[in-house]
């Protein structure tokens, strides 16, 4: 299972999640298993209005999503775990040490390079163009590992 952690799981790791959900059913690949949790988020929260608004005009359907509180529990179930900021590895590290091994930022994995400079900006509060760039970012980072996310999988490291 492929985890993506942002802070309030209700724009960036649920964007990332659907991204790959759509890129996986139009290239026919139903053996990847994709969840999203927030190391600050309430359990049942709708992704937010804007996110839900930039996710349709991309077509991507977020109005379904439920937020979720980033466990140890779903840490511990994650083959891999990709992380929109420094900030969110910091808080897996306190939550489950052990996971930071199969933890990276989304916009640098397969490397283990943690720079600043590699973090997913937050669109909250922001205008609806901040999503906008945030959803290409997320979808740019996606579609770029999506070869190697299929590798794994097909390794049976990502077992559903």
């Amino acid at each position: 299972m492929v985890l993506f952690v942002c802070t309030g799981n209700t724009c960036r790791s649920p964007f990332a999640k659907a991204i790959l959900k759509k890129i996986a059913k139009e290239k026919r690949v139903d053996f990847i298993e994709a969840k999203s949790a927030g190391v600050n988020a309430f359990n049942g929260y709708p992704a937010s209005l804007h996110a839900k608004e930039t996710a349709k005009a991309f077509g991507v359907d977020l109005s379904n999503h439920a937020s979720q509180w980033l466990s140890p529990e779903i840490l511990k179930k994650a083959d891999l775990i990709l992380a929109m900021s420094e900030d969110h590895l910091d808080r897996i590290k306190e939550i489950d040490s052990d996971s930071l091994k199969k933890t990276y930022l989304l916009s640098s994995f397969p490397k283990k390079l943690h720079r600043k400079t590699d973090s997913i900006k937050d669109p909250i509060g922001g205008k609806p163009e901040d999503y906008q760039v945030c959803f290409q970012q997320i979808s740019s980072s996606i579609q770029r590992i999506f070869p190697e996310l299929v590798e794994l999988a097909q390794k049976k490291i990502l077992l559903i």
